[in-house]
């Protein structure tokens, strides 16, 4: 049986965490809540189907959670009403407890994120050299076609079927090099999703110094 999260008072860092819980089965975000619509992480759970409300009462007393993590400090209510507030299954954690989890999340985000670029770049570089070698392959086996269509005609009559065969490779070889292109394409894609996990990771890395 799952785990049901709800998150309130949120802050930037909160959009990390809210990204990382919502990619595990075994746990649901039930609603994120503070006193504007405007946060990134209101704005990450109106994008992404997650309830969002600014009233904070609402958010520890409808939901049925498991955990309800208090993010940043608010004025208006504190955090012992916010606690008793909440069911006796719930816990609860202030906002100096999620400040050490949301450090520790965006340290393993961090990590997977530069374990998986340092694997798309390897892959990448595998790619390309194999689309390299394909590609000289192709061009020598077009030259070894032209060829043949020349050898073919010096022979005449006797030099149709192979002819036949020549032209075939050559239209073999023109399929291939549009192939060819279509995965230059396609790998061209995947290298700018490398450039965003890039990007991703060197902000990981700076949010986690915070």
């Amino acid at each position: 049986m799952g785990l049901t999260f709800g998150f309130i008072g949120c802050d930037t860092q909160t959009v990390d965490m809210l990204r990382f819980f919502s990619t595990l089965p075994d746990i649901t975000v039930a609603v994120v809540a503070d006193v504007t619509r405007d946060t990134p992480a209101m704005i990450f759970a109106s994008q992404n189907g997650i309830h969002m409300t600014t009233n904070v009462m609402e958010a520890a007393t409808t939901y049925k959670l498991d955990i309800l993590f208090h993010v940043s400090a608010m004025d208006s209510i504190s955090s012992a009403s916010i606690a008793t507030a909440l069911s006796d299954e719930a816990i609860y954690f202030n906002p100096a407890t999620t400040k050490v989890m949301l450090k520790t999340v965006a340290t393993i985000l961090s990590t997977e994120y530069i374990r998986l670029e340092q694997q798309f770049v390897s892959n990448i570089r595998e790619i390309s050299q194999a689309l390299n070698e394909f590609a000289t392959i192709t061009k020598n086996i077009d030259i070894l076609a032209i060829n043949a269509s020349i050898e073919a005609a010096r022979a005449g009559e006797t030099g149709k079927g192979f002819s036949v065969v020549a032209t075939n490779i050559k239209d073999l070889v023109k399929h291939s090099k549009q192939n060819f292109t279509n995965i230059r394409r396609a790998l061209r894609e995947l290298e700018q999703v490398g450039d965003n996990l890039a990007l991703t990771s060197k902000i990981l890395k700076l949010q986690n110094k915070e």
